[in-house]
């Protein structure tokens, strides 16, 4: 071989050498740990003595510490495209705040060194309690006279017992239970006035709450409790409170009586929603007492009085707020949706296709701060459903003289599978010739609603609908104000509200004690040539609605 090209080549050979050496060096203060992984480590500082803390990165990957120092999860990251971490602290340690900084990036050819977790005692303020007015009656209340041999007394609504024992009482007294509004922080159902409530037992009287399914939405049985009113209108915890979750009962006693309540001391709001794919909602935990009761083995001197039901702090509900999940995956994933935490109030976005099922669970663990092994977790149900719209023209003549042509969009709120409803958005031009006023031309904006309060919507049986399959019925008016010209013999301007002389009720009419409604062949185009409905007033109607 040549002997310059020889050189060549072995100079050649130990440049790549150097170069691919110099390649072992990283820029973030950590060295490379093999030819793909990276480590995310970091430094906890602050940590009480005892106590645990459990961290976590891209919401797996458990790390437990028990003192201060440096960490490093057991888990690489790949050194990818975008490869990014994310350090959140899934377990805060008992009585302590942890945040981190320095928690978010993405990998570039290095480890992961400046992740910083520290901890500091919390303080634990609350809010102050709120006295109340007292519930008014409703309806009649239920008496029965009792005496030394004891007895029992239900409500007329049967959801409390009053179980009076053998000599709690040594005369004959009429005892009565009135139910009233529910003034109570946290108030389940109706609230009881118990008389008299002069009277002091000689032993101790039993006060049975029922609860149902319906009641629990947003909870679960370890929050319910049991409230009285006192002298000066706060609403304060019974301490002693038992839950039977197979009876669905929960159950206290007292020896005097005043006004009850059955409550929720917390829960997670909104406790059902429907979301559009894409869309997003903000859900946030809510209490309405402190964290004590019979099952917190802490003993306190001071009563439990009940406040404004609203979220904790960020210092405290960083204590007791935990592991936001959707359908029990630690943040959620791209087919179910994700939920960012800011400990005190989870963001979930749906995913960008409707999932099957379209139905998912947003959970969050609730611990008594007290008591780091008191554990509950509360779940919010989700409808997640597709951004489905219709649009299209309808023309209407009105029995009062009010004609004209609406050009609505109706966007979907809410899909339960055999049942979807509609909101409407548009402009509706309308020619006004009502009796006793001059003719009147105008153009007024559709009213609209909130799919926490629909108005005038458009409901869509699909053809699974066993009571009215392929049909649909909808409803709009106009909104804002319009001035007409009326009066005899002289004219006068009078201002109207513009939904009180547009108010097009179509797609369905009440004949003969039943319902006819419009029919469709394709759910995608709702269309009729030629619609009446004389008790509804509408002389005639057409319409097209396409989806889009």
């Amino acid at each position: 071989m040549n002997k310059k090209i020889y050189m060549k080549s072995y100079l050649l050979i130990l440049i790549l050498a150097i170069i691919v050496a110099s390649c072992g060096s990283t820029g973030n203060g950590g060295s490379k740990t093999s030819e793909d992984d990276y480590t995310v480590e970091g430094t906890l500082s602050g940590l009480g003595n005892g106590k645990t803390i459990v961290l976590q990165n891209n919401w797996v990957d458990d790390l437990s510490l028990t003192a201060d120092g440096s960490f490093t999860f057991a888990t690489k990251i790949a050194n990818a495209a975008a490869a990014a971490y994310n350090v959140t602290v899934k377990t805060q340690p008992s009585g302590q705040s942890c945040t981190v900084s320095n928690e978010t990036g993405t990998v570039s050819s290095a480890n992961i060194t400046n992740v910083a977790v520290t901890c500091s005692t919390a303080e634990i303020t609350f809010p102050e309690p709120v006295a109340t007015e007292v519930g008014n009656s409703i309806g009649s209340a239920a008496s029965k006279t009792i005496g030394a041999s004891g007895g029992v007394l239900s409500s007329p609504d049967s959801s409390l017992s009053v179980s009076i024992p053998a000599g709690a009482l040594a005369n004959d007294t009429v005892i009565s239970i009135q139910p009233i509004t529910n003034m109570a922080h946290g108030g389940i159902g109706n609230g009881y006035l118990l008389t008299p409530d002069d009277t002091t037992f000689q032993q101790p009287v039993s006060l049975a709450f029922t609860y149902t399914d319906q009641d629990l939405a947003g909870t679960v049985p370890e929050a319910l409790g049991i409230a009285f009113q006192t002298a000066e209108g706060y609403w304060q915890l019974a301490d002693n409170v038992t839950v039977d979750t197979e009876a669905k009962t929960i159950t206290t006693t007292t020896t005097h009586f005043s006004r009850w309540s059955f409550v929720e001391q917390f829960r997670l709001n909104p406790s059902e929603a429907t979301v559009k794919v894409n869309d997003a909602l903000l859900l946030q935990v809510e209490f309405c007492y402190e964290l004590r009761g019979e099952r917190n083995p802490k003993t306190y001197e001071c009563p439990v009085l009940g406040f404004k039901c609203g979220p904790f702090s960020v210092s405290i509900a960083s204590l007791i707020l935990s592991d936001w999940s959707v359908n029990g995956i630690p943040g959620g994933n791209s087919t179910f949706g994700t939920v960012h935490a800011d400990v005190d109030i989870g963001g979930y976005t749906a995913p960008s296709t409707k999932p099957d099922p379209n139905i998912v669970t947003v959970s969050v663990k609730v611990r008594n701060y007290l008591n780091e092994d008191s554990k509950v977790l509360l779940v919010s149900t989700i409808t997640i459903i597709d951004e489905k719209t219709y649009t299209g023209t309808l023309k209407f003549n009105l029995k009062t003289g009010v004609s004209g042509t609406a050009n609505v969009t109706w966007n979907m709120f809410e899909d339960m599978g055999d049942v979807r409803r509609y909101l409407q958005s548009g402009t509706i031009e309308a020619d006004i010739d009502m009796e006793d006023c001059d003719h009147q031309h105008v153009t007024v904006p559709i009213r609209t609603s909130t799919p926490a309060q629909p108005e005038a919507t458009l409901v869509v049986y699909t053809s699974t609908n066993q009571a009215y399959p392929k049909q649909y019925q909808f409803a709009l008016t106009g909104d804002g104000n319009i001035t007409l010209s009326c009066g005899s013999p002289k004219r006068v301007p009078v201002i109207v509200p513009a939904n009180s002389i547009i108010n097009v009720y179509s797609g369905s009419c009440y004949d003969n004690n039943s319902i006819i409604m419009a029919s469709y062949t394709d759910e995608n185009v709702l269309s009729e040539d030629s619609w009446s409905c004389s008790n509804y007033g509408l002389l005639s109607s057409s319409w097209e609605f396409k989806s889009q």
